[in-house]
């Protein structure tokens, strides 16, 4: 289990940290370095975050972010579960933290290989080949959309610009590439398409349609 902590309270930072870091993998950000969250969380299993309300929540979107505040503000915190994080506590201590996560571990484990399993399966079988670049930007949306559906109905003011961000692109980029795949996909369409789409669809179909289709598809099996 590799755990990741953002704490403005060194000492609570530290606490936390040196706990984990005798049963687990731990890392820890300080107030200098909070960039580098983007950048780490897909390399570790939960990302913990004090004082969240302190945080533009926007900037740090990831799907295994665990939010702990001291605010009670519930603007604040219907703003965190909005951005993608999965709980909110205004105290916990390191002891119960790390019995929590043990729990959650097996359960996010699970899902996450039965999830990486289908949707690798559904490219190959909406013959979406690796070396196109498309493959990677449909998969990290497919991943941003299931965590976040309503990311999909805000395809081009937070998808594309989401992912162009990580990917270290242009939005238009993103959207012309992930088109190029799905035109390739569907040129090259068998049985599996129109079993995602439920009938064959006459004509290519958008981005967001595709992302609509394959999301619905996974999530009913997963």
């Amino acid at each position: 289990m590799n755990v990741l902590f953002y704490d403005s309270d060194f000492a609570r930072l530290k606490e936390n940290f040196e706990y984990f870091s005798n049963k687990e993998k731990a890392v820890f950000i300080t107030t200098k370095n909070i960039s580098m969250i983007n950048k780490m969380s897909r390399a570790v299993d939960f990302v913990i975050l004090y004082d969240s309300d302190e945080l533009n929540a926007d900037e740090y979107l990831c799907g295994n972010l665990y939010l702990i505040g001291d605010s009670d503000n519930v603007c604040t915190i219907m703003k965190s579960f909005s951005y993608g994080a999965k709980s909110v506590y205004n105290e916990i201590k390191t002891r119960e933290l790390y019995e929590f996560l043990k729990k959650e571990y097996v359960k996010v484990s699970k899902s996450k290989g039965d999830l990486t399993a289908l949707v690798g399966s559904v490219m190959r079988n909406l013959h979406i080949p690796e070396h196109l670049c498309g493959h990677d930007y449909l998969i990290e949306a497919i991943y941003l959309c299931n965590n976040d559906p309503s990311m999909i109905d805000g395809i081009t003011k937070q998808l594309y610009p989401c992912l162009a961000k990580r990917f270290k692109t242009t939005a238009n980029n993103i959207e012309r590439t992930m088109r190029h795949a799905i035109e390739h996909s569907f040129n090259t369409s068998n049985g599996f398409y129109a079993k995602i789409f439920t009938v064959m669809p006459k004509q290519r179909p958008t981005n967001k349609a595709f992302l609509k289709a394959v999301i619905t598809y996974i999530n009913n099996n997963i």
